[in-house]
Protein backbone atom coordinates (compact mmCIF):
# COMPACT_ATOMS: atom_id res chain seq x y z
CA UNK A 1 0.00 0.00 0.00
CA UNK A 2 1.59 3.14 -1.14
CA UNK A 3 1.90 6.12 1.67
CA UNK A 4 3.67 8.00 2.99
CA UNK A 5 6.90 7.83 5.43
CA UNK A 6 4.98 7.58 8.43
CA UNK A 7 2.78 4.64 7.81
CA UNK A 8 1.08 4.32 11.56
CA UNK A 9 0.13 8.02 11.43
CA UNK A 10 -1.03 7.78 7.57
CA UNK A 11 -2.78 4.75 8.75
CA UNK A 12 -4.65 6.57 11.41
CA UNK A 13 -5.59 9.22 9.36
CA UNK A 14 -6.89 7.42 6.83
CA UNK A 15 -9.49 5.86 9.56
CA UNK A 16 -10.65 9.25 10.61
CA UNK A 17 -10.64 10.12 7.27
CA UNK A 18 -13.55 6.98 6.61
CA UNK A 19 -10.94 5.85 3.92
CA UNK A 20 -10.24 2.74 5.12
CA UNK A 21 -12.40 0.34 2.75
CA UNK A 22 -11.51 3.04 -0.06
CA UNK A 23 -8.00 1.08 -1.69
CA UNK A 24 -8.47 3.11 -4.76
CA UNK A 25 -7.97 6.64 -3.42
CA UNK A 26 -4.41 5.39 -2.10
CA UNK A 27 -2.26 6.96 -4.88
CA UNK A 28 -0.86 9.89 -4.94
CA UNK A 29 -2.94 11.73 -7.47
CA UNK A 30 -5.86 11.50 -4.64
CA UNK A 31 -3.56 14.18 -2.47
CA UNK A 32 -5.24 17.26 -3.67
CA UNK A 33 -7.40 19.39 -2.46
CA UNK A 34 -11.48 18.66 -3.35
CA UNK A 35 -10.53 14.41 -3.40
CA UNK A 36 -12.38 13.75 -0.83
CA UNK A 37 -15.06 12.07 -2.19
CA UNK A 38 -18.47 13.35 -1.29
CA UNK A 39 -20.29 12.28 1.80
CA UNK A 40 -17.57 10.78 3.46
CA UNK A 41 -18.11 10.96 7.30
CA UNK A 42 -15.42 12.07 8.81
CA UNK A 43 -14.81 10.57 12.26
CA UNK A 44 -13.18 12.55 15.74
CA UNK A 45 -10.07 10.62 16.76
CA UNK A 46 -7.38 11.81 18.98
CA UNK A 47 -5.01 14.52 17.88
CA UNK A 48 -2.28 12.17 15.45
CA UNK A 49 0.24 14.78 16.38
CA UNK A 50 -0.52 15.80 19.62
CA UNK A 51 1.22 19.23 21.28
CA UNK A 52 4.16 19.19 23.70
CA UNK A 53 3.04 20.62 26.82
CA UNK A 54 6.77 21.92 27.81
CA UNK A 55 5.51 23.26 30.78
CA UNK A 56 4.40 19.63 32.18
CA UNK A 57 7.80 18.19 31.34
CA UNK A 58 9.91 20.77 33.01
CA UNK A 59 7.27 20.31 35.69
CA UNK A 60 7.49 16.64 35.38
CA UNK A 61 10.94 16.51 35.05
CA UNK A 62 11.60 18.76 38.42
CA UNK A 63 9.60 16.26 40.50
CA UNK A 64 12.10 13.69 39.68
CA UNK A 65 14.92 15.45 40.90
CA UNK A 66 13.38 17.00 44.11
CA UNK A 67 14.21 16.10 47.09
CA UNK A 68 11.75 13.87 49.05
CA UNK A 69 10.71 15.23 52.96
CA UNK A 70 13.04 12.40 54.29
CA UNK A 71 16.01 13.98 52.68
CA UNK A 72 15.86 17.71 52.70
CA UNK A 73 18.89 19.49 51.19
CA UNK A 74 19.56 16.16 48.62
CA UNK A 75 18.55 18.06 45.44
CA UNK A 76 21.21 21.19 46.64
CA UNK A 77 23.93 18.64 47.18
CA UNK A 78 23.46 17.17 44.07
CA UNK A 79 23.92 20.20 42.09
CA UNK A 80 27.03 21.26 43.85
CA UNK A 81 28.17 17.60 43.03
CA UNK A 82 27.64 18.01 39.36
CA UNK A 83 29.36 21.68 39.59
CA UNK A 84 32.55 20.21 41.06
CA UNK A 85 33.22 17.06 39.95
CA UNK A 86 35.79 15.89 42.40
CA UNK A 87 39.32 15.46 40.62
CA UNK A 88 42.44 14.59 42.92
CA UNK A 89 45.14 17.14 42.45
CA UNK A 90 48.74 15.82 40.62
CA UNK A 91 52.27 17.54 41.39
CA UNK A 92 54.17 19.16 38.64
CA UNK A 93 56.21 16.28 38.14
CA UNK A 94 53.18 14.41 36.84
CA UNK A 95 52.30 17.10 34.74
CA UNK A 96 55.65 17.36 33.09
CA UNK A 97 55.20 13.62 31.89
CA UNK A 98 52.55 14.64 30.08
CA UNK A 99 53.72 14.80 26.03
CA UNK A 100 51.66 17.51 25.03
CA UNK A 101 52.07 18.59 20.87
CA UNK A 102 51.24 21.06 18.73
CA UNK A 103 49.12 18.60 15.39
CA UNK A 104 48.01 19.72 12.57
CA UNK A 105 45.31 17.42 11.07
CA UNK A 106 46.06 16.18 7.52
CA UNK A 107 43.47 14.02 7.33
CA UNK A 108 39.75 13.29 8.40
CA UNK A 109 37.65 10.16 7.84
CA UNK A 110 34.94 8.54 9.27
CA UNK A 111 34.69 5.60 11.51
CA UNK A 112 32.30 2.79 9.77
CA UNK A 113 29.40 1.69 12.23
CA UNK A 114 30.09 4.73 14.63
CA UNK A 115 28.38 7.74 14.77
CA UNK A 116 30.49 10.03 17.01
CA UNK A 117 33.91 8.89 15.83
CA UNK A 118 36.61 10.39 13.08
CA UNK A 119 39.95 8.89 12.41
CA UNK A 120 42.32 11.33 11.91
CA UNK A 121 45.57 11.71 10.60
CA UNK A 122 47.80 14.40 12.72
CA UNK A 123 51.26 15.58 12.23
CA UNK A 124 53.01 15.87 15.25
CA UNK A 125 56.37 16.60 14.15
CA UNK A 126 57.71 13.21 13.53
CA UNK A 127 58.97 11.61 10.52
CA UNK A 128 55.17 10.07 9.75
CA UNK A 129 51.76 11.27 10.84
CA UNK A 130 49.66 9.68 13.68
CA UNK A 131 46.38 7.77 13.66
CA UNK A 132 44.46 8.69 16.17
CA UNK A 133 40.74 7.94 16.83
CA UNK A 134 38.96 11.30 17.97
CA UNK A 135 34.91 11.13 19.40
CA UNK A 136 34.32 14.67 17.36
CA UNK A 137 32.33 13.44 15.02
CA UNK A 138 29.06 14.76 16.44
CA UNK A 139 30.36 18.34 17.07
CA UNK A 140 32.53 19.09 13.88
CA UNK A 141 32.42 18.16 10.46
CA UNK A 142 35.57 17.36 8.26
CA UNK A 143 36.04 20.91 7.55
CA UNK A 144 36.10 21.71 10.12
CA UNK A 145 39.12 19.80 11.32
CA UNK A 146 41.09 19.88 8.08
CA UNK A 147 44.11 21.77 8.53
CA UNK A 148 43.60 22.40 12.51
CA UNK A 149 46.18 23.31 14.95
CA UNK A 150 45.61 21.33 18.02
CA UNK A 151 46.39 19.96 21.07
CA UNK A 152 47.74 16.32 21.07
CA UNK A 153 48.45 14.46 23.80
CA UNK A 154 51.50 12.64 21.93
CA UNK A 155 52.28 9.91 24.92
CA UNK A 156 48.69 8.58 25.67
CA UNK A 157 48.89 4.49 25.29
CA UNK A 158 47.63 3.63 22.13
CA UNK A 159 44.57 1.84 21.87
CA UNK A 160 42.22 0.26 19.39
CA UNK A 161 38.99 1.68 19.25
CA UNK A 162 36.40 -0.03 16.53
CA UNK A 163 39.38 -1.50 14.87
CA UNK A 164 41.68 1.28 14.25
CA UNK A 165 44.56 1.97 16.51
CA UNK A 166 44.50 5.67 18.01
CA UNK A 167 47.84 6.57 19.12
CA UNK A 168 47.46 10.05 20.76
CA UNK A 169 44.26 12.35 22.04
CA UNK A 170 43.47 15.54 20.88
CA UNK A 171 42.08 17.85 23.73
CA UNK A 172 38.88 19.24 23.42
CA UNK A 173 36.76 21.43 26.20
CA UNK A 174 33.51 19.98 26.60
CA UNK A 175 31.90 16.69 28.59
CA UNK A 176 30.50 13.75 26.35
CA UNK A 177 29.85 16.40 23.57
CA UNK A 178 32.89 18.71 22.68
CA UNK A 179 32.09 21.90 22.00
CA UNK A 180 34.96 23.11 21.54
CA UNK A 181 38.96 22.22 20.40
CA UNK A 182 42.26 23.38 21.99
CA UNK A 183 43.91 25.16 19.81
CA UNK A 184 46.01 27.78 19.33
CA UNK A 185 46.10 31.43 18.96
CA UNK A 186 49.06 31.64 16.27
CA UNK A 187 50.30 29.63 13.79
CA UNK A 188 52.96 27.04 15.55
CA UNK A 189 54.68 24.01 13.86
CA UNK A 190 53.74 20.67 14.45
CA UNK A 191 55.13 18.82 16.89
CA UNK A 192 55.90 22.54 19.39
CA UNK A 193 55.68 21.03 22.94
CA UNK A 194 52.95 22.84 24.72
CA UNK A 195 53.40 23.40 28.40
Amino acid sequence: MPSPAMPSAAAEIWRQLGLCERLDLLSWEHCRPGALPVGTRISKGDPIFPRVDLVSLQAAAETEQAPTEAEPGKKADKKRDKEKPKVSTVSYEQFSQLDLRVGKILDVENVPEADRLYKLTVDVGEDEPRTLVAGLAEAFSPRELLDAQVVVVANLEPATIRGVQSNGMVLAAGGKVPVALVTLDRDCAPGEKVR
